[in-house]
């Protein structure tokens, strides 16, 4: 994994106040309304291996919260505003204003795919689909930052209570509606296979450069969407970080393998409590539409072909030799899109009465190892003696029948040794040498 910043990581975003080099400090202080943060912008570098898209698409169906589409979503809100304006024309009776809609999660994957038909300027993307998505997923709820949540809930020393929501425990004050509340991961797939024609030559090293070279153009250019993102007031403050994954492949999509990773952290943890209550969920509320061992990031994408990419119906196979990259930014100390997941596995903890996971809410301090005292009653283990015990027989018998191998087969060697240790054959040494 590289890891690259610069300076221009370390400006406000676009639309803060700018600050003239001379001018005073507390002019300084005047004119800032928010405080320094740095975007920290990594590249890593994936296997020459994709993963099946149904395989991944099916792990979202499994382990999200839900799988929703904007498309839909906006036709549902009009659908229920056609419903409200009726019933309010009408005879002013509102006992069946009870609207079936799809409910987003907590935690919210906001999922577009970049394809090679669309505009290859990042700025132009940036403008039109991201921030058109963004402020789609605005007018529907609340979008709040869950990393002030996970702040506020540090030191808490009992467990809240069960089912209790994430965003309330949080106290964000500055949301007083009743509208469903929502944090949200920028997550893009950059699909754009070479062309044919640049395939110009047989020989394989060449044609191997030009990918390579191909390659690079399309990771600078989402190195530029991921800072283009980061630079923009309105998305950095309403978006937790942004993931680019680029391939030159079509049946390769590196970003939805990263929020089907995403969706799978905690799941060993989710799947336990299952096992340990499976009727947790029986008393519900009827607008939660996830199990037990579900997560509580949910897919958002715009329509439902971004999810299948442009690969083609009749191949649905894995691809081999193909050149991929993930691209991540993250500002305000908010982590990448693997801290987005625990931190909504903490919500889900939260939800299910359990306490959140320490290391990620709970004081961080530097664990310093305890030296072992000998000879601690604390510190006897019983196993341990045991094992030395059994090594000491082992020992005693192995030296038994190694004397007894040694006596059987070297007796006479033995006897003639021994002999000479005699006090009558010292007698007769010490007479010869007296008359010498």
């Amino acid at each position: 994994m590289r890891r690259s910043g610069s300076s221009s990581c370390l400006l406000r975003p676009k639309g803060s106040p700018e600050v003239s080099k001379k001018s005073t400090r507390s002019s300084v202080s005047a004119s800032t309304s928010e405080p320094l943060s740095v975007t920290l912008l990594s590249t890593e570098h994936l296997p020459s291996y994709s993963s099946e898209r149904f395989f991944l698409l099916s792990e979202l169906e499994i382990h999200a919260h839900s799988t929703n589409f904007l498309c839909d979503l906006d036709i549902e809100n009009e659908t229920n505003d056609t419903e409200d304006l009726s019933t309010d024309s009408g005879n002013g009776d509102h006992g069946n204003d009870d609207h079936t809609h799809s409910t987003l999660p907590t935690f919210c994957l906001v999922y577009l795919l970049w394809k090679p038909g669309m505009t290859t300027s990042a700025q132009v993307f940036m403008e039109t689909d991201v921030l058109d998505a963004v402020t789609r997923v605005e007018s529907l709820v609340d979008v709040v930052n869950s990393t002030e949540t996970a702040k506020a809930l540090r030191g808490r020393p009992v467990p809240p209570a069960k089912h209790s929501t994430f965003a309330a425990l949080g106290n964000d004050t500055n949301h007083s509606n009743d509208r469903e509340k929502c944090s949200i991961y920028l997550i893009v797939d950059r699909v754009e296979p070479p062309e044919k024609k640049q395939r110009w030559s047989l020989d394989a090293t060449k044609e191997a450069a030009a990918r390579e070279r191909f390659h690079q153009v399309q990771r600078d250019l989402a190195e530029q969407l991921a800072r283009k993102v980061a630079a923009h007031a309105k998305l950095r403050h309403l978006c937790e970080g942004i993931t680019v994954g680029v391939s030159d492949h079509e049946r390769a999509a590196p970003g939805l393998e990263a929020a089907a990773n995403a969706v799978n952290v905690g799941a060993k943890d989710r799947r336990k409590e299952y096992q340990a209550h499976p009727d947790q969920d029986n008393d519900k509320s009827s607008s939660s539409n996830s199990s037990g061992i579900k997560s509580s990031v949910g897919l958002l994408a715009v329509q439902p072909s971004d999810c299948l990419g442009i690969q083609s119906e009749n191949v649905t196979d894995a691809a081999q030799g193909v050149l991929q990259t993930r691209v991540c930014a993250e500002w305000n100390g908010q982590g990448n899109l693997q801290t987005f997941a625990a931190r909504a596995q903490a919500a889900w903890r939260i939800q299910h009465g359990l306490l959140p996971d320490q290391d990620l809410v709970g004081p961080r301090r530097r664990k310093i190892p305890r030296r072992e005292r000998h000879g601690d009653a604390a510190s006897f283990d019983e196993a341990a003696m045991d094992r030395a015990v059994q090594d000491v027989i082992i020992d005693t018998l192995a030296a038994v029948l190694l004397a007894f191998y040694i006596t059987f087969h070297f007796r006479d060697d033995l006897k003639e040794f021994f002999g000479f240790f005699n006090p009558r054959h010292v007698d007769d040494l010490i007479q010869k040498l007296r008359e010498l």
